[in-house]
């Protein structure tokens, strides 16, 4: 199930028409993604592509729950990466 999921943010990632449904996907998929790394994200809030360290193979995401914020980095189908941020 990992590798389907990654693929399917790895695409949310490449994709960003602006509506609220596909802002609700992003937010959705990458909450998933701290909850499947045994972290807390209980009422995601926020997220947001950061693009400075994102490339073509490599996603990278901001997210506020309110149990904390993370740091979320999708390597293609490799791999998941969460990181708290204080």
């Amino acid at each position: 199930m990992r590798i389907g999921f990654s693929s399917f943010v790895f695409c949310l990632a490449l994709i960003s028409p602006a509506s609220a449904q596909t802002e609700q996907a992003d937010i959705d998929a990458v909450a998933d993604a701290v909850r499947s790394q045994g972290r807390q994200c209980e009422a995601p809030y926020q997220v947001e592509r950061d693009t400075e360290a994102s490339s073509a193979e490599v996603a990278v995401w901001t997210i506020g729950c309110t149990g904390g914020r993370y740091r979320v980095t999708f390597d293609g189908d490799a791999s998941v990466e969460v990181v708290p941020i204080n």
